[in-house]
């Protein structure tokens, strides 16, 4: 009976040094994964960043150059009617 205790004593030792040693390398695996996921979040949002500003850069191009084809048809349309005109008349 005392050797069973003892074995029993031995086995729950054993055990909570096992889950002792898992506990330490778990929180270190916890602590590192937090690690990569605050530098992968910080990545992340410097490239949303640069999403954003390209894509004002784009807007605004559009922009211009939905004005210079606006200005190209009104200075066409003129050159292209006038002799229209002239015949009409």
């Amino acid at each position: 009976m005392a050797s069973d205790v003892t074995d029993l004593e031995q086995r729950l030792m054993n055990l909570q040094w096992q889950v002792e040693r898992l506990s330490q390398v778990t929180e270190g695996n916890v602590q590192q994964v937090e690690q990569r996921l605050t530098g992968m979040a910080d990545q992340y949002a410097e490239n949303l960043k640069r999403w954003a500003i390209t894509a004002e850069r784009h807007s605004r191009t559009v922009t211009q150059l939905e004005s210079y084809v606006s200005e190209w048809k009104d200075a066409s349309f003129p050159c292209l009617l006038a002799p229209w005109r002239k015949s009409r008349v």
